[in-house]
């Protein structure tokens, strides 16, 4: 369904929830977006879907995942538990990007982990995605700010394997 340009997407959850969200193609081909990770756009993973674009900027505060200006093959997904939820996002993004997005979220690049993938296998299985070469890879784990018992806790992977272009993914659990 278009709406204003938009494509609509409706996701049921579980028995009785229904989460929309409106996102765009994000400069790839119309019906036809680009995706990082091994699930195609509009798959279902792990019981949700999988939709082009960026979450929502009310999402995106939510759960402390701000998907920054000039990201590519943006696609998130979104699990809602009693009392919280997950947000899961991945982009494409330079250097600059890269910097601003971990600076987002409290760390910089010197603070990530060569070589680890924070990201446990019902997490992969929950986001669908297919992380490569760990020596590409470098991961963090940010925890929930102890001054804040709702924040949410962060894991991140920045996958270095692209030449100029690096995937991010994240995934904000939220009590």
């Amino acid at each position: 369904m278009r709406i204003d340009g938009k494509v609509l997407t409706a996701v049921l959850v579980g028995v009785s929830m229904l989460t929309a969200a409106s996102c765009t193609s994000g400069g790839a081909a119309e019906g036809r977006p680009e995706r990082a990770g091994s699930a195609s756009p509009g798959s279902v993973v792990g019981g949700e879907l999988t939709i082009a674009g960026a979450p929502s900027k009310e999402r995106q505060e939510r759960y402390g995942i701000t998907v920054p200006a000039g990201a590519t093959a943006v696609f998130h997904g979104f699990q809602r538990e009693s009392g919280g939820g997950e947000l899961w996002v991945t982009f494409k993004i330079g250097p600059e990007g890269r910097d601003l997005f971990l600076s987002s979220i409290g760390i910089s690049e010197q603070d990530l982990n060569s070589g680890v993938v924070e990201f446990t296998s019902s997490d992969l299985g929950l986001t669908g995605w297919s992380i490569g070469n760990a020596q590409s890879v470098k991961g963090k784990m940010v925890p929930a700010r102890d001054d804040d018992m709702k924040s949410p806790s962060i894991k991140v992977l920045i996958d270095y394997s692209g030449v100029d272009v690096m995937t991010v993914y994240a995934l904000s659990a939220k009590p």
